[in-house]
């Protein structure tokens, strides 16, 4: 089997959200688009929220949460990795990936 890039990507969610609030639909899509295609390839990607407050459930859900539609989580843990979160944001994120593998699961399975 193919080994995948083995330069990790850091992503600055930060200029992507354009401030401290990462809740945009579109901003959302923007991260699961860098995600996807670097899970694809095989190659690691981390979510930098340096200076970024406030992550809403649905921009999780959205930008990470979708990932369990196309790849299972042993992959997704593999290769998307976030830092620079606060104790509230890593709650939410966790509520979050337990209720999309649940619901992906649900989905993909019947």
């Amino acid at each position: 089997m193919k080994k995948g890039n083995t330069t990790p990507i850091i992503l600055d969610v930060y200029r992507i959200v354009g401030g401290k609030k990462a809740y945009s639909h579109n901003h959302a899509i923007r991260v699961n688009n860098h995600c996807t295609i670097s899970v694809a390839k095989k190659q690691s990607i981390t979510l930098d929220f340096a200076d970024v407050e406030i992550v809403t459930c649905g921009f999780w859900a959205t930008s990470v949460g979708t990932l369990f539609d196309n790849f299972k989580g042993d992959t997704i843990r593999k290769y998307v990795k976030v830092r620079n979160l606060s104790d509230e944001n890593k709650q939410v994120l966790g509520d979050m990936l337990v209720a999309a593998k649940e619901f992906y699961n649900y989905k993909n399975t019947g």
